[in-house]
């Protein structure tokens, strides 16, 4: 296990510094180096932990916990960056990285206190041997509250994900629903590194940390297979975010009950003029934001949702005035030609006007 430690943290170092050579260098880049750069160098430490070697370097013992802390809002904060959802400045993350500014001195203070500690450790040792000593105890309890802050903040990013579940286009953002199945198995691998940590099972441990080192392998395999992919949740999350921000405000509630009482009670669908402009005018709304009512709540368009109305409007006359034609009918409820009102009635009903008209009177008698 410690080649495959050593190999998958190096790569991500070495990823770090793709993404930092990258001739397009923006917050993104930056972001992701910061991420692999961070995830490989807890997984070398669990290499160097596994060979003995950070015994050597022992001011640097336990130093994964500060990684893990710089971790947690890192990868937040790269998340909201690349959705555009909750996007903030910079300036608004640095104090979730006080705990990683704080825990620093506690671990190198800690080991310098028991210097002697390392100084007596056999040549044969192995990590539970220090693991189980009370003097890093307190250090061993960081080391849970970083897993425990870790899941906070992949917690916060499936919270925050799932504003795309209640966008009805979801479909056409599978580039986030990788990105976000992504976020759920890095937090059962962080759900094993805990359960490790509370059994002090290095072996187990350094597994998943091992794992977690080959889904960021494999993440990163897909976006150099794919280098658009990060653009396009960027764009589309941009525009699920504009699409958020010009519904804001609105009483959505009162404006559909006003929407159903002008279609239901005025029938103002009868009027073959009316148009999305017209219609929200007389809602005291835009054009795009009756559009996007329609699109979010009723998943529907204008049109469909204005012939929608027509063709149960049609319904009924069809029942009601058996001695009117069948254009009659048509302009009646707002068509304006006989072919456009025949294709809607057979798409939302499944049968021409005239046979259902036929069907009903076979009812009656």
């Amino acid at each position: 296990m410690s080649y495959l430690l050593f190999g998958g943290g190096f790569y991500m170092v070495l990823m770090a510094l793709v993404w930092l050579v990258q001739p397009a260098r923006n917050i993104i880049n930056y972001y992701f180096a910061a991420m692999y750069s961070s995830t490989g160098l807890i997984v070398l430490y669990a290499w160097a932990e596994r060979t003995g070697i950070i015994y050597n370097a022992y001011l640097l013992y336990n130093v994964q916990i500060t990684l893990c802390y710089v971790f947690a809002p890192l990868l937040y904060y790269g998340f909201s960056q690349i959705t555009d959802l909750h996007r903030k400045p910079a300036t608004f993350f640095f104090p979730h990285f006080i705990p990683a500014i704080i825990s620093l001195p506690i671990i190198i203070a800690n080991n310098l206190l028991h210097a002697s500690t390392f100084a007596a450790l056999p040549e044969s040792v192995v990590p539970t041997d220090l693991q189980s000593d009370p003097a890093f105890f307190a250090i061993h309890l960081l080391g849970l509250g970083a897993n425990v802050y870790i899941l906070y903040f992949l917690i916060r990013i499936i919270i925050t994900g799932a504003t795309f579940f209640r966008n009805k286009n979801l479909e056409s953002m599978k580039e986030l629903s990788y990105l976000l199945a992504f976020v759920l198995w890095f937090i059962l691998d962080i759900a094993l590194m805990f359960v490790a940590h509370l059994l002090r099972n290095t072996d187990l441990l350094h597994a998943a940390k091992l794992l977690s080192s080959v889904t960021f392998i494999l993440y990163s395999f897909y976006s150099l297979r794919y280098p658009e992919y990060t653009q396009k949740v960027i764009r589309k999350s941009k525009q699920l975010r504009y699409r958020n921000t010009q519904l804001r405000g609105l009483n959505k509630d009162e404006l559909l009950k006003r929407l159903d009482y002008l279609m239901t009670v005025e029938k103002i669908f009868t009027d073959m003029d009316i148009t999305l402009v017209s219609l929200s005018a007389q809602l005291m709304v835009t054009p795009h934001q009756l559009s996007e009512i329609l699109n979010q709540y009723l998943h529907m368009n204008f049109r469909t949702y204005l012939n929608r109305h027509r063709v149960r409007e049609a319904e009924q006359l069809l029942e009601k005035r058996p001695d009117a034609s069948i254009i009659e009918i048509a302009f009646a409820v707002g068509f304006n030609s006989k072919a456009s009102f025949n294709a809607n009635f057979l798409q939302q009903t499944g049968s021409t006007p005239s046979d259902f008209r036929k069907r009903q009177a076979s009812v009656v008698c």
